[in-house]
């Protein structure tokens, strides 16, 4: 072997070891990868099973809580059909005892019965000479639905004028029609006062002067009711007052009425007289 051969064969070892350093090199560089890649890999596996773990805790929480809230709905629904069927059951023991005993306690208000019948009767004999009945209280199926009232009364002069009173703590102008019926239902019911001179007496704690007003134009007494205190309301001149006794009087039959002048008044007479 020539001395350029052996200089060629040294070279081709010595590329030879230069390339299998490199592709050591390079096997060592892709064997880090790998392993860092695994390392990356591992890390992500455990951040994932900590984000599921989480995403699980949070489910169920949720879950609970929807439980929760779906069972106090269930017993809020149970609550307010237990409150209804309560309030349906109040609502006809009302309406029961509403027949039994009338609307009086209702509409006075601020006054027991005890305080409002002494008044209502001085006012019926000393003012219109007539004699205190009492109040009504009937609902008989044959008549054309109950009769309540609250006071009444009878004249004395024989003319079988009668006055009925309704006490009302606030006066609307519904009660109107209300007043009217029950003149017409109380000529039902005693059939003996069905031709006679029937005269509404509106007594009331609250009342506004234009109702007080239309009252007074309706031909309608009016009682005003101030602390206890009950006073038979004289009307201003300018309305020329004159009472109505014919509501609800069968078709055909025409009564007199007396002005405001010409009520009895006792004490009045009682002043004459001394």
């Amino acid at each position: 072997m020539s001395l350029n051969d052996i200089r060629k064969t040294i070279m081709t070892e010595q590329r030879n070891m230069e390339m299998n350093a490199e592709k050591e090199n390079e096997s060592e560089r892709i064997e880090r990868r790998i392993l860092k890649m695994r390392a990356e890999i591992v890390a992500i596996e455990k951040e994932t099973a900590e984000i599921r773990k989480e995403t699980e805790a949070i489910r169920k929480e949720a879950e609970a809580k929807w439980n929760k809230n779906n069972q106090t709905l269930v017993e809020l629904n149970q609550s307010l059909a237990e409150l209804n069927q309560s309030l349906a059951e109040l609502h006809e023991t009302d309406k029961r005892h509403g027949k039994q005993i009338g609307g009086y306690g209702n509409q006075i208000g601020d006054f027991t019965e005890s305080l409002a019948m002494p008044s209502i009767r001085r006012i019926l004999d000393q003012r219109f000479n007539a004699v205190f009945q009492g109040d009504v209280n009937y609902d008989w199926e044959d008549q054309d639905g109950p009769l309540q009232v609250d006071a009444w009364g009878i004249s004395r002069n024989g003319a079988k004028e009668v006055y009925l009173v309704e006490i009302k703590r606030t006066f609307k102008r519904g009660h109107i029609h209300q007043v009217r019926q029950m003149v017409k239902r109380f000529r039902s019911y005693y059939a003996n006062y069905s031709d006679s001179p029937i005269y509404p007496v509106i007594a009331a704690v609250k009342i506004s002067d234009i109702d007080r007003r239309k009252l007074w134009e309706m031909g309608m007494y009016v009682i005003d009711i101030a602390d206890g205190v009950f006073k038979l309301a004289k009307p201003p001149a300018e309305i020329k007052f004159e009472p109505k006794g014919g509501y609800g009087m069968p078709k055909g039959v025409q009564r007199a009425v007396p002005p405001l002048n010409l009520v009895w008044d006792r004490e009045s007479q009682q002043r004459k007289v001394r």
